[in-house]
């Protein structure tokens, strides 16, 4: 039977703020499509050009945000991982 190891509290903080930066980063690409779909559909006073800009701010934004969620996410766990490792083995 395949045993499963517990969750340490380091290994859930990084868990939980990986979640909490993905959200992030959603909600910035969210904001980017919809100035732009608002725009398209008529129901923004922003100016197109400024729409698009805004828009494209914000999806660069969600996407830069990602790409350092995930490094960020990675590091963490690797770290965390090292110290379990570390702190299993000594007496």
């Amino acid at each position: 039977m395949n045993e499963q190891k517990p969750k340490t509290a380091e290994r859930q903080k990084t868990i939980n703020m990986a979640a909490l930066r993905a959200a992030v980063a959603v909600y910035l690409i969210y904001l980017g499509v919809s100035l732009v779909r608002d725009r398209l559909q008529g129901n923004s006073t922003l100016p197109p050009a400024l729409a698009w800009v805004a828009g494209l701010v914000f999806l660069l934004a969600g996407a830069a945000f990602g790409c350092y969620a995930w490094r960020r996410w990675q590091s963490e766990r690797d770290t965390a991982a090292e110290n379990e490792e570390a702190a299993g083995e000594e007496p």
